[in-house]
């Protein structure tokens, strides 16, 4: 009699369980139909995607009061704040052997509305450095026979910084790469000096000059 007493309590446990699962199976199903879960792992995905910290790679075509530098900038993201640094130089080959172009771009952008869309904007902030060097060699043509067939060398060299702020838009073309512009205006602080070497003596002139600066600038992007 104990036997079927204790058989009749187990299989109330049984049904309650099988009943419990049909209940959890319906409702789950009930949540997936609409859309419940997937809409929760979209919110997850989107939260996590804007949250982390991404890097890049930026290559910069501008426009500046020191000619056309190029600039291949390492950037990386977070959130509405974006931070661009790398150096500048100018493409091709000069004329002058001797000659030398190189700085160092930096630029902060500020989303204002995000970077999740295919269309962006943002505030810049612009901060340039660019080194010119320049040395030419040449043979002097005078009526002074001390002078003629002597070479000259003039040496000259210029450092330039540039602050400016601005606007810009940028595209999304896929996932990762992207495309945009920016202009910009700030002042510029120019520090240079020239020299002439003549049979041995050198005369030298240094210049310093502040003006209006601007930039204007197209880049091709790339996020990982």
């Amino acid at each position: 009699m104990r036997i079927y007493f204790i058989l009749f309590c187990c299989s109330f446990s049984f049904f309650g369980t099988t009943q419990s699962l049909d209940t959890n199976e319906k409702r789950d199903k009930i949540l997936s139909d609409s859309g419940y879960y997937r809409t929760f792992e979209d919110s997850i995905s989107n939260i996590k995607k804007e949250d982390r910290i991404r890097y890049g790679v930026s290559i910069n075509q501008s426009f500046t009061r020191y000619g056309l530098p190029t600039a291949v900038l390492f950037t990386i993201q977070f959130k509405k704040h974006q931070f661009d640094l790398g150096p500048q130089f100018r493409l091709g080959k000069s004329i002058n052997e001797s000659q030398k172009n190189i700085g160092l771009e930096f630029n902060y952008r500020f989303y204002v509305t995000g970077d999740t869309k295919s269309f962006s904007s943002y505030a810049l902030f612009n901060a340039d450095y660019f080194y010119q060097f320049k040395k030419e060699n040449r043979t002097i043509v005078s009526s002074d026979p001390l002078l003629n067939g002597q070479l000259s060398t003039r040496i000259n060299k210029y450092n330039d910084f540039q602050l400016n702020l601005g606007y810009g838009i940028k595209f999304k073309l896929i996932e990762g790469l992207y495309i945009g512009s920016h202009i910009g205006g700030g002042f510029y602080r120019e520090n240079g000096s020239n020299e002439n070497i003549v049979l041995g003596n050198s005369i030298k002139n240094n210049s310093k000059e502040t003006g209006i600066g601007f930039i204007g600038t197209v880049y091709i992007g790339y996020k990982f």
